[in-house]
């Protein structure tokens, strides 16, 4: 981790560094100015997998066994790829139905344990929190997740977030409140501790971050209705 402070003699060659992350912004978070302006960078996108994609994963961990119901495994699939497309948070959901059916003394594990096992997973104070917002605390959440995929960073600017917001008010026939009471909305999300709020006076540049999983928020908005 110090190769960088290290005088190598690097005469006709190249050093490639290649980092895996599920963040944008990793270079500029890990990296000294110093050190990164010196770097040639490129990044590479990948798309969240698709429920096909995930459901042949799903399947190949677990090729060989009978313990799954085919629809048990699709569910699985199609509730992940609708939140986030994450393959860990799918094989986590089967793991745990796993449990859900032992203790209902099943052989097989079916669409209602994985069902209990997506409940059970979700179901954190964080989660009731969401689920208990106010319509427009619950239309600005949406906003945050909006500008993270558009920009494939997890960390925001209200400014860019308000944006988003009146936008999908005017587009649900809502009435869109003033940019002042969004930001006291915001500040008092972050009270609550479901939103980080940059310290400081709240302002159009505050920097806004989520203090839970993109995957609980998009499951706890689509519960709420």
């Amino acid at each position: 981790k110090q190769w960088y402070q290290r005088r190598v003699a690097i005469t006709a060659g190249k050093l490639v560094v290649i980092a895996i992350a599920n963040t944008m912004d990793l270079p500029e978070r890990m990296l000294m100015n110093k050190v990164a302006s010196r770097l040639g960078l490129t990044r590479m996108t990948f798309q969240p997998y698709s429920h096909s994609q995930l459901l042949e994963i799903i399947n190949s961990r677990l090729e060989g066994t009978v313990a799954f119901d085919p629809s048990a495994c699709m569910l699985a699939a199609r509730k992940v790829a609708a939140a986030s497309g994450d393959a860990r948070r799918a094989l986590d959901i089967c793991r745990h139905s796993i449990e859900v059916a032992e203790q209902a003394e099943s052989d097989t594990v079916t669409s209602t344990h994985i069902q209990r096992a997506i409940t059970d997973m979700y179901q954190s104070v964080k989660t009731r929190a969401i689920m208990n917002c106010t319509l427009y605390q619950k239309i600005f959440l949406k906003s945050v997740l909006g500008v993270f995929r558009r920009k494939g960073v997890e960390e925001a600017v209200f400014k860019e977030v308000y944006e988003v917001f009146s936008s999908l008010c005017q587009f649900q026939g809502s009435f869109s409140p003033p940019c002042g009471s969004i930001l006291q909305l915001c500040v008092e999300l972050g009270g609550s501790r479901i939103l980080l709020v940059e310290q400081g006076p709240p302002s159009l540049h505050t920097h806004i971050r989520l203090n839970c999983s993109q995957d609980d928020v998009v499951f706890a908005l689509k519960e709420a209705g």
